[in-house]
């Protein structure tokens, strides 16, 4: 959440115009508000981590109006076109800020194109922040929002005063018809937040709130200003916006979430953030206090439960590496267990937020000492992996379409783990990391698979590959497709058939329908290669063509 106004009392809270090469401005922020929530010193930093936490997370959905909640379904829908409020109905979105990378140069162009790289998939929503002053889209926001299957959120400040956007201010309409402007132009909705985290702004006037750290106005000039831009933009024409309400979500700021409320027909989403350790280290926990929350404050004036509910921000930067990753695959293993099937958007905050030498960072792809790490990495990947499922509609694919390269011939026996990392199963036998792959994805179920002594393997494929192009010497081999369906419920779910060296091996094959759900099956056939390359081919007829494992060996037919 990019924004220099600060908890700390010492530092002042108006904000400072902030871009891309300004990364202090953006820098400080967190750490600040982290370390001087109400009551806590600095010295005790260790337990705000522990008790109020930084920012919090929580989240609930259902549709735009009041109509039954979004579900995941466990197949493809007929239809997972992006609707009018910006939903796919099939899955939650996934979206991201990047910043500070220094792999990828500094511009959010750069950076988020990095974040991607990383994460093997292209987001569904980018994130940007448009401060005080900064009345316009830039280039890497126009970019983002006319690539196709993307759409642009921007967290924008028209004032730094509240009161100065309430409609009688002449230069700060003027500034708010600049931006409706910047934003009809693009002839494609995005998502627009006025003064995001308000309760961090809040100077008073908030009756049953005794806490208050910020300089912008109470909020009933809070809701004037949200009313003003708002209706402006309509009466200029505006009408690519899907209007976004986001929050802190800090416990102590709870008594203010129906005080800032704009209303029901000026709120078209409500997001809030989602922080380990904000109040608690568990994902569940803190997005199950936030619902909670929500849902008790309800009313027909409050209409939280008929809006799409999304994380505006999360991501971890306190705790122990092992921790954090704990805390990335507790939210995969919720949305693969769709415990939280109203929420409906994921934004992470994966940026370095501390500045000079400071090296804990909220980077997905960095450790606490400040190098790159893989683990992390794939803890956070885990997540993307677990929302996008088999539901891979809306974003554009970014894995390769050339094989991945081999060093040096394989040798045979040969054991491969689609989808896996290198693994050494009961047995003894050591599989070698996925590769030699011509595209698709990977996906890592969390369940017990049946007939087998190793899970790992059968928890772990690669879907939608076109090929493996597996560097063997010549000669006959006898090799066997290791398979197990962990993502349908019901046979025709998956139909697919595989040729080897150009010849069918296994026509129209439903794992389901052959042994159904989470059991190992194998597909057996021999095979002579002459080019030094084994060739296994796929095509689907319903859905992806899956794969867990790949063995090989010297053949006994005679």
């Amino acid at each position: 959440m990019p924004d220099s106004d600060s908890l700390e009392p010492q530092i002042e809270a108006v904000p400072t115009p902030l871009s891309l090469t300004e990364p202090q401005q953006l820098q400080r922020s967190r750490l600040s508000r982290f370390l001087s929530a109400p009551g806590v010193h600095v010295v005790t930093a260790l337990i705000v981590v522990l008790s109020i936490g930084m920012l919090g997370y929580k989240a609930t959905n259902l549709s735009h109006a009041a109509t039954p909640p979004s579900q995941l379904s466990s197949a493809p829908s007929a239809n997972c076109s992006q609707q009018a409020d910006l939903q796919n109905p099939c899955r939650p979105l996934v979206g991201a800020w990047a910043y500070n990378y220094p792999e990828a140069g500094s511009d959010l162009k750069s950076q988020i194109l990095y974040h991607e790289q990383r994460i093997g998939h292209q987001r569904d929503i980018v994130h940007d922040y448009r401060p005080i002053g900064s009345n316009q889209l830039n280039s890497a926001d126009i970019y983002f929002a006319n690539r196709a299957n993307t759409t642009l959120f921007i967290d924008w400040k028209p004032a730094a005063n509240w009161a100065d956007a309430n409609g009688r201010d002449a230069a700060t309409n003027a500034a708010i018809d600049q931006m409706a402007a910047s934003v009809m132009g693009l002839h494609k909705k995005i998502f627009l937040t006025i003064n995001h985290e308000p309760e961090n702004d809040v100077s008073g006037g908030a009756p049953g709130c005794s806490t208050f750290k910020g300089h912008a106005g109470t909020p009933a000039d809070y809701i004037a200003m949200w009313h003003n831009v708002e209706d402006r933009f309509k009466a200029d024409g505006v009408t690519n916006v899907e209007w976004s309400l986001d929050f802190i979500n800090y416990p102590q700021w709870d008594c203010m979430i129906d005080q800032l409320y704009p209303g029901n027909s000026y709120v078209n989403w409500v997001w809030f953030n989602a922080y380990y350790g904000s109040p608690s280290n568990s994902f569940n926990t803190n997005v199950n206090r936030f619902t909670n929350l929500l849902a008790q404050h309800n009313t027909p004036a409050h209409a939280w439960l008929s809006k799409p509910q999304g994380i505006v921000e999360w991501s971890s930067a306190f705790g122990s590496d092992a921790s954090q990753e704990a805390y990335y695959r507790e939210a995969a293993q919720a949305i693969q267990a769709n415990t939280f099937p109203r929420l409906r958007g994921f934004m992470v905050y994966d940026s370095n937020d501390f500045g000079g030498t400071n090296t804990r960072s909220f980077k997905v792809g960095y450790d606490n000492a400040g190098h790159a790490s893989a683990s992390k990495q794939a803890a956070y990947n885990s997540v993307v992996g677990a929302i996008l499922g088999r539901h891979d509609v809306l974003g554009a694919p970014t894995t390769p379409t050339t094989p991945t390269p081999v060093v040096s011939q394989l040798a045979v026996p040969l054991h491969l783990n689609s989808g896996g990392g290198a693994y050494t199963d009961k047995a003894g036998i050591k599989w070698l990391a996925d590769q030699a792959f011509v595209g698709g994805r990977t996906y890592q179920s969390p369940l017990k698979v049946k007939l087998t002594g190793d899970d790992f393997i059968y928890q772990s494929e690669r879907y939608g590959m076109k090929a493996y192009h597996l560097p063997v010497a010549n000669g006959r081999y006898d090799v066997v497709l290791d398979e197990a369906e962990v993502w349908f419920n019901h046979p025709n779910a998956r139909v697919f058939s595989v040729k080897a060296e150009g010849v069918a091996v296994i026509n129209d094959y439903d794992i389901y329908a052959k042994v159904g759900k989470n059991t190992v099956d194998h597909i057996r056939f021999p095979v002579t290669v002459v080019d030094g390359f084994l060739d296994l081919e796929f095509s689907a007829k319903v859905d992806y063509a899956k794969l867990s494992g790949i063995v090989i060996l010297p053949t006994t037919t005679k």
